[in-house]
């Protein structure tokens, strides 16, 4: 699944996703440990124009996930 930095005054810097998180499910589907293109995954996470996504992300150093 994508890691990265988020990009500056970004989505998903708006949203407090940091540098370091592991994304694992958009919209409650599972991206982490499912075979997929990169371009299926970013499609997902981009979602339809003015849309909201949902991410269920894990935080090191932090037990449980995110959303």
């Amino acid at each position: 699944p994508p890691r990265g930095q988020p990009v500056s005054n970004g989505p998903s810097e708006k949203v407090g996703i940091l540098a370091g998180d592991r994304i694992v499910a958009v919209n409650d589907s599972a991206i982490a440990g499912v075979k997929m293109s990169t371009e299926d995954i970013m499609s997902r996470l981009r979602g339809p124009k003015d849309s909201e996504v949902k991410l269920t992300i894990v935080r090191r150093g932090v037990d449980g996930r995110y959303r």
